[in-house]
């Protein structure tokens, strides 16, 4: 596993008594978060990632580290997670996001990485050891050697956390690749990125795997 960088906070994150489980739970989000949307989207996917297990397939040239983290005040409304699907979507012209299994995923409205909607490789329920291990086992088609044990260092208490975290993987009854991840982002939690970049081909190939913790780290794995 190749590490990334844990983004320094310069602007503090308060989550209102329990955000993310009461969010889980209930189906809401905080209502600054309607205004959010306007933000890059990396800034955007980490914001959400503290908050609900989401899922980001992007583009290479959008990868980029945000400077700061929004502050989502303590005490504030909430509103429907659906709300924020529908606020997204009016303010984005290239992505498109949807609730998935619980799941806040955004995909590119046009070329999206085909494997992500390919079946699951995983036939039956698995149980992984650690959120990078199970990124590595579900794209594991793509690249023999991610089934090979890989070290690395990473920063950050859930990044820690993340490398003895059990996961539970089942792609049977014809769940696709993208349902395993969001799998992955509900257990974590988190959010998972697929970060494409365009082929000779012109077809969309995948160039790292990423993953946002609740706690704003990110722990990134290339690809061949």
């Amino acid at each position: 596993m190749k590490s990334l960088w844990l983004c320094g906070i310069s602007i503090m994150l308060v989550l209102f008594g329990n955000a993310r489980g009461t969010a889980l739970q209930a189906g809401i989000v905080p209502r600054s978060l309607l205004t959010a949307v306007e933000s890059p989207l990396p800034e955007f996917s980490r914001m959400i990632a503290m908050v609900i297990p989401a899922g980001f397939e992007m583009r290479e040239s959008e990868d980029v580290a945000p400077k700061t983290f929004a502050k989502i005040p303590e005490g504030q409304t909430t509103v429907p997670v659906g709300d924020l699907v529908a606020a997204f979507n009016r303010v984005n012209r290239s992505y498109r996001a949807e609730m998935l299994d619980g799941v806040f995923v955004v995909r590119p409205i046009n070329g999206r990485y085909e494997f992500l909607d390919s079946a699951s490789p995983i036939t039956e329920p698995t149980k992984q050891i650690g959120v990078i291990r199970s990124l590595r086992i579900v794209f594991s088609p793509l690249d023999a050697a991610l089934l090979k044990p890989s070290l690395g260092s990473v920063m950050g208490k859930r990044a820690v956390e993340a490398f003895s975290t059990p996961i539970l993987l089942d792609g049977s009854k014809s769940r696709r690749v993208i349902d395993t991840l969001n799998q992955i982002a509900a257990q974590a939690p988190g959010a998972w990125q697929v970060i494409t970049r365009r082929g000779a081909d012109q077809s969309e190939k995948i160039a790292r795997l990423a993953f946002i913790y609740s706690d704003g780290a990110r722990s990134i794995q290339q690809m061949r």
